[in-house]
């Protein structure tokens, strides 16, 4: 059960980690966009 329990939660980080990291490049798209406008 423990080792269920890690897994589980390893999975959560793992997906919140990836919706960070997405997030993170689109903010940088943006900034790039907005800076080569500027």
């Amino acid at each position: 059960m423990k080792i269920k329990t890690v897994i589980l939660q390893l999975l959560r980080f793992h997906t919140v980690a990836t919706r960070v990291a997405t997030f993170s490049s689109l903010l940088n798209s943006l900034h790039l966009c907005l800076s080569s406008l500027i």
